[in-house]
């Protein structure tokens, strides 16, 4: 029916919400890092 020619698409649906749990380990390394590079100046 298609001829092997089949086409399909990708596109981007919502964003969800994060999981407390690694949101709170992502702002905590951010924090340290800025604390760290801070301290080096």
């Amino acid at each position: 029916m298609t001829s092997d020619r089949g086409q399909f698409s990708l596109g981007f649906s919502h964003y969800a919400p994060c999981p407390k749990n690694v949101s709170d380990d992502v702002i905590a390394k951010a924090k340290a890092k800025d604390d760290a590079l801070r301290a080096a100046e």
